[in-house]
């Protein structure tokens, strides 16, 4: 299966068992990830907030982007 471009996802944090799950969403298309901890979690949606175009491989549960310029030039 190729990789999917994720165009939304969804994030919940259940407070009382302290874990997250993440839904991503490709051309409609729900893939929920497996329950995780607060470090992950976390690692997670900085990636998902901060970075585009992101990819999900379902087969193999990678999340990528791609072809990320090196750095990012800070603006005065």
């Amino acid at each position: 299966m190729q990789p999917l471009l994720v165009s939304h996802y969804q994030a919940k944090w259940n407070a009382h068992h302290h874990s997250g799950t993440i839904v991503l969403i490709s051309q409609g298309v729900e893939y929920p990830l497996p329950a995780m901890q607060a470090p992950e979690f976390h690692a997670l949606i900085d990636l998902l907030r901060n970075e585009r175009p992101i990819y999900f491989d379902p087969t193999h549960g990678d999340i990528f982007t791609r072809n990320e310029m090196v750095g990012e030039e800070e603006m005065d």
